[in-house]
């Protein structure tokens, strides 16, 4: 594992797109349940477990790209087409003996710790994006779903392979609060995980709709920025329901979706209640359990509107 930064982007990103994407044991303990089970199931079925664990999102969608037929003239942007392509038995075949996540870390707690956390962050960012599109009737809701699922990808392989680096990251954060993250990543890593995310992205040749709807510096769209916005609230929740920047995020949720703040406020609960049902799969406490039950006076319904 890494312990001092690597000397240049391009070290970085060499260091990081060839290496194996384990996954979640509860996620293959889900899959070999329903292949159990093969003359019932759905490729929708087998889709669910996979958009729970962005690394075995990530290596599905990755290895159609790798594997296109030059007849394929539209990129695949989803879990579930990929499966529509490959099928049951093509899926089983090519990731049925994928490494176990808790196998590799296994005498790296911290490690295994928090990359669970930032694979339950990654999950609860798409269920957000889920509700926001639904309540936008997005033209493909699953498109800026799986979108927001791997936005974070540079951070959970940081905390994978280097996690002495991520939780410094961490505690500069955390010893000055008004430090914003890419500052924090820079001191650290000499670079940002944005940086670093877009050149992983273009060395692994994900879809451009899918490039295209994580890069941030596209916000002006609104489907680009729906995505930054379940991953900002999925971020700034996991440090709790008092997270100065959330009254931001949520006045955003109701910009995107035309609902009053309060109602913008009940559908990142509700995400997070849906999202809460997965925790045992993270072994990771969920945003949900940091809820107070009873707000303060004033905390959601005082947000001002902007101007």
């Amino acid at each position: 594992m890494l312990t001092t930064p690597l000397p240049s982007l391009e070290a970085w990103v060499s260091y990081l797109a060839d290496r194996e994407l384990p996954i979640l044991q509860h996620t293959l303990r889900q899959l070999q349940a329903l292949q159990g089970r093969a003359d019932e199931i759905s490729l929708h079925d087998i889709a669910g477990p996979i958009n729970q664990d962005a690394l075995l999102t990530l290596q599905v969608i990755r290895y159609l790209q790798h594997h296109r037929q030059h007849s394929q003239v539209t990129d695949v942007n989803t879990v579930d087409r990929v499966l529509m392509m490959i099928g049951t038995r093509g899926f089983v075949r090519h990731f049925g003996g994928t490494t176990i996540l808790e196998t590799v870390l296994a005498q790296h707690p911290d490690a295994l710790a928090g990359t669970r956390r930032m694979l339950e962050r990654a999950t609860f960012a798409a269920r957000i994006a889920e509700r926001i599109a639904a309540r936008r009737h997005d033209i493909d809701p699953s498109e800026v779903v799986t979108a927001s699922l791997l936005h974070d990808t540079a951070e959970i392989l940081l905390w994978l392979h280097a996690p002495a680096l991520a939780t410094q990251i961490e505690q500069l954060l955390s010893a000055q609060p008004g430090l914003r993250s890419r500052d924090a990543q820079r001191q650290v890593l000499g670079h940002t995980l944005f940086e670093i995310q877009l050149e992983l992205v273009h060395r692994w040749r994900l879809p451009r709709l899918l490039a295209h709807l994580m890069d941030e510096r596209q916000l002006t769209e609104p489907r680009v920025r729906l995505v930054m916005v379940a991953a900002a609230l999925a971020r700034h929740l996991a440090n709790g329901w008092y997270d100065p920047a959330l009254p931001d995020d949520y006045r955003a949720v109701a910009d995107l979706t035309l609902l009053p703040h309060d109602a913008a406020y009940a559908l990142v609960r509700d995400a997070a209640q849906h999202a809460a049902r997965h925790w045992s799969g993270y072994q990771s406490l969920p945003a949900l359990a940091m809820r107070p039950l009873e707000p303060r006076p004033g905390d959601v319904p005082t947000i001002p509107d902007a101007g």
